[in-house]
């Protein structure tokens, strides 16, 4: 016996559990089947149809707990969603197009709630179906919804049938819940009425709450019940369409129609369930399946669910209740309820002790840190898998409060920049290091990208376009891709700018307005600027002048419309403006389609050019009747208008001192003065012509010296001819030789 015990106490809880369970079941169903065998022998019909009426009665409260509970959570359900869509609703006049049916603009909060399924799908995604119906005339059309076929199609823009009970209840302004079967599968739905700011119904909100899957369980609990040997319960349609007396439930024809089955004495049995809809019927039955010959009463129970359209009916042969069960039925039935009871508070007790108050700590300590409160304090001295299993939440408690203290240290340390910071791996046991050590390489993970991604772009500002982003893999590649057209774009913007800076600075060199395709001004280069005040006036402000029209500048029209003219036909014009001679080149320019997007305007003053024109004519014309004392005027001019001017001004200063030298030696010489030379330094032609003069002076005055001495020696050297002659035939000869003398040196000269 001590070693039972022992063995007993070593035994797990659910193998107590399921001993005692057992053990005390078997001895309770022992007694009462030799009880009821030797007891119960007579009154079995009205057993039979009181134990049927009775257990069809707990079926549909069963049922109706069922759809009880069904209802609520629709209605809780229908209840979050209208919480979760509230707010000011309008009705406008505004029509939008859902699969060819124009629908009423249905406003909330403003915004179109038409097609609106983020709506919706937020809400579904943990719930389920929903769907808005925008009232348009008389229909309501559903405009937006979670639902969706088996394409992925939504089913919007189906109308809600006027035959529908939700139709009525939603023009009276009530809700409706019923049952319905969409794409195949049970839904508890719920249609609630949408006022606007007036209370007037201006749509509809549908919640589908999916109860198939526990309609499959209320089915196989229905077709797993059995009344007494053979005796089982089916649920029949009541709907009055084609789905009329078809076996929604039956343990082998479900799915078939049996409206029109017959007993053995030709009585339509089923039809007249239908329409009675609850009570009590008695047929006699031949199963044919089971090889049966003669006809056996039946006693069938039947009651109606009006919310699910289904009559539920329970039936059973009389004669498998034994007279002798039916007499002691009741006798026993007593004995056994007791020793039940006795059993239930045994077995109540024992799971109290064992199981309900240990699983109850457990529990509330489940739903603390379910809730992320991991303080609560829980402890246990047993052995057994409820101790073990106290022990072990404690000791899960404990390691998610480390891990979460890593986690909230780790936040804590990145949010003051320590991004090196990793949590202690080492410290966390079994899956909860492996869990650390997946979150510290993600963290890294992203830190490195964002780390490169900010080299790269730290290098791109830089101008650094030959610095690449690593190729990531997977979903992380789209960062690579973008950083890829990031690195593309900026580089051709970099292009681009060096490009149009180029042209801009090759613009300016010259005077340049620049328009849009409407005329209007949208840059001008600096020399234009000038250009455009001087037009304009002492009081124009030039830098206002962008975005209006340049033919503004011009007060006579006849201007306006040639310079308008000339902007559209690609001229050059030349116009007197203001005492000024303006010569424009206007070139239109276009985009690569061919579209004309602008025109470039060259503005070339000539006002200069032509005056100094008229005063080149002016001492040309003076140079040619031998004034070269005329000059040009400087003042004004520009750059390469000046080096000419100034030219031409050294020119005639050159011409006039060189004629006026060479001019003062002739005269000298003229009169017999050969002490004159030109002294100043000239270049070309000029100093040529200088050197020449001077040369002949020099040579002039040695020739008239040469001839004095001449004629000095002559005079030595011929005294007795000088005495001989008379003294002016002395004079001739000597004045004769000395003119042969300057002829022949003049005619070298």
């Amino acid at each position: 016996m001590k070693s039972v015990c022992l063995q007993w106490q070593k035994t797990s809880l659910g193998g107590k559990l399921a001993i005692s369970n057992f053990l005390l079941v078997a001895s309770a169903f022992i007694l009462c089947v030799m009880a009821i065998s030797h007891s119960i022998a007579h009154l079995v019909e009205d057993k039979v149809i009181s134990d049927v009426s009775e257990k069809t009665q707990h079926l549909i409260k069963m049922i109706k707990g069922t759809d009880d509970d069904f209802h609520n959570q629709a209605n809780q359900l229908a209840k979050a969603f209208h919480d979760h869509i509230q707010g000011g609703f309008e009705l406008t006049t505004h029509t939008i197009d859902i699969k060819g049916k124009s629908t009423l603009s249905l406003l909330r909060n403003g915004k179109p709630v038409n097609l609106d399924f983020d709506l919706v799908d937020s809400f579904a995604r943990t719930t389920g179906i929903v769907a808005v119906f925008a009232k348009t005339g008389h229909d309501f059309i559903q405009v937006t919804t979670s639902l969706k076929n088996e394409n992925g199609e939504r089913a919007t823009g189906t109308l809600l049938d006027h035959q529908h009970p939700s139709y009525k209840a939603a023009l009276s302004g009530n809700s409706y819940i019923g049952l319905t079967t969409l794409l195949g599968r049970q839904y508890m739905t719920q249609y609630d009425p949408i006022f606007d700011t007036h209370g007037k119904v201006v749509g509809l909100s549908f919640i589908g709450l999916d109860f198939s899957e526990r309609l499959r369980i209320l089915k196989d609990s229905i077709r797993s019940l059995r009344l007494g040997k053979t005796g089982y319960f089916y649920v029949l349609d009541a709907r009055n369409d084609e789905n009329y007396g078809k076996l929604i439930v039956h343990p082998s024809q479900e799915g078939k129609n049996i409206l029109m089955s017959k007993d053995s004495n030709g009585r339509e049995f089923i039809r007249e369930i239908l329409e009675r809809k609850n009570g009590l019927i008695r047929y006699p039955w031949i199963n044919q399946e089971l090889g049966e010959i003669s006809a056996r009463d039946k006693v069938a129970a039947f009651v109606f669910l009006k919310n699910w359209n289904w009559v539920v009916g329970g039936g059973t042969y009389v004669d498998e209740y034994s007279a002798e069960i039916a007499q002691l039925r009741n006798t026993y039935a007593v004995f056994g309820l007791v020793m039940m009871l006795a059993i239930s508070g045994i077995w109540w007790l024992l799971i109290r002790r064992m199981v309900t108050a240990p699983m109850g700590m457990v529990t509330t300590v489940a739903k603390q840190v379910a809730q992320g409160h991991l303080s609560t304090a829980i402890s246990s001295d047993r052995q057994d898998e409820i101790g073990h299993l106290i022990n072990a939440m404690k000791t899960m408690e404990t390691v998610l409060l480390k891990f979460q203290r890593a986690q909230t240290e780790m936040a804590h340390q990145h949010g003051l920049g320590m991004i090196d910071y990793r949590m202690p791996v080492g410290e966390l046991p079994g899956v909860y290091g492996e869990m650390a050590l997946s979150i510290n390489t993600i963290v890294q993970s992203h830190i490195s990208i964002k780390t490169k991604v900010v080299e790269v772009m730290t290098a791109y500002t830089e101008g650094r376009f030959n610095v690449a982003m690593d190729r990531l893999p997977g979903q992380e590649a789209r960062i690579t891709e973008a950083m890829d057209k990031i690195q593309s774009s900026m580089k051709s913007a970099a292009e681009s700018a060096v490009f149009n800076e180029r042209i801009r600075m090759s613009l300016d060199t010259v005077c340049v307005t620049v328009s849009n395709a409407q005329g209007l001004l949208v840059h001008a280069s600096p020399s234009a600027m000038d250009m455009l005040t001087l037009l304009g006036g002492e009081i124009f402000d030039a830098e206002k002048f962008y975005g209006k029209k340049l033919s503004s500048l011009f007060k006579d029209p006849k201007h306006v419309a040639k310079f308008d003219e000339v902007v559209l036909t690609n001229q050059t014009v030349d116009l007197d403006v203001g005492g000024r001679q303006l010569r424009m080149l206007a070139r239109p320019m276009h985009d690569r389609y061919g579209t004309p997007i602008g025109y470039i305007t060259q503005w070339i003053d000539l006002t200069d050019e032509i005056a100094t024109e008229k005063d080149i004519d002016t001492i040309v014309g003076l140079a040619a009747q031998g004034n070269f004392s005329g000059r040009l005027r400087l003042n004004n001019k520009t750059r390469l208008l000046s080096k000419i001017i100034g030219g031409m001004n050294h020119l005639m200063l050159i011409s006039e001192q060189g004629l006026e030298d060479i001019a003062r030696v002739m005269n000298a010489i003229a009169n017999g003065d050969l002490t004159q030379r030109i002294t100043r330094k000239y270049q070309g032609i000029f100093g040529k012509v200088a050197d020449s003069i001077n040369t002949t002076t020099d040579n002039l005055t040695c020739v008239m010296g040469e001839v004095r001495e001449e004629t000095d020696e002559l005079s030595e050297k011929s005294p007795n001819r000088s005495k001989s002659l008379p003294r002016y035939l002395v004079k001739r000869q000597v004045a004769s030789e000395k003119a042969a003398f300057v002829e022949k040196t003049t005619s070298q000269l």
